[in-house]
């Protein structure tokens, strides 16, 4: 990281957050994706709720202002080759909150994200639309193989979609109680 990067830190954990984000755009001209991610941050008030987490809200009753802000940083970032930036952008294009709907360009962020080294967000959007065939052709196999690296890392929602597939049946992958229940306890919510 450069030197205006870290400067930029240190004010902004000092709560200059204004003169923070001078540095940073600084540093985000200099070509350091992670300076764009923090100015995406600082975009959006502190109480406020990043686009991205729409599992927690109706991203339509979101007030667009900072959000455009927000993603406009995260798409500089994707364009220096961030990958959680490429999964942030590709999320808005799978809401089409920001930008229009669109699977295919959804499908392109998460898939390049993964390529280029995400082994826990990426992939479970990846797996999501290959189950779902949002910009791709459905493919079960790919979704459990997507699925399988982000439980590996972590990814609980991941684990509860593999669950879910192995209690019901996806396609040609076949039920497996054993492995669901596995999933499930894995994820912390089967082990009452």
């Amino acid at each position: 990281m450069s030197r205006e990067f870290d400067y930029a830190m240190e004010l902004k954990k000092n709560g200059n957050v204004e003169e923070a984000k001078a540095y940073f755009e600084k540093a985000a001209q200099g070509g350091e994706p992670e300076a764009y991610m923090e100015l995406a941050r600082l975009a959006v008030p502190e109480a406020g709720e990043h686009y991205y987490n729409y599992s927690k809200l109706d991203v339509t009753l979101l007030p667009q202002g900072y959000h455009k802000t927000e993603f406009e940083y995260y798409l500089k970032a994707s364009e220096l080759g961030h990958t959680r930036a490429m999964v942030y952008v590709g999320i808005a294009y799978k809401q089409g909150y920001l930008v229009n709907r669109d699977y295919d360009m959804a499908f392109n962020y998460f898939a390049k994200a993964t390529e280029l080294g995400d082994d826990y967000l990426a992939p479970y959007y990846l797996a999501e639309c290959y189950e779902n065939a949002l910009g791709t052709e459905m493919d079960e196999n790919a979704a459990v193989l997507y699925y399988t690296m982000c439980a590996e890392h972590g990814n609980i929602p991941a684990m509860l979609a593999l669950a879910r597939i192995y209690k019901e049946g996806l396609g040609s992958i076949e039920k497996d109680e054993q492995k669901s229940t596995r999933y499930l306890f894995m994820s912390g919510i089967g082990r009452n």
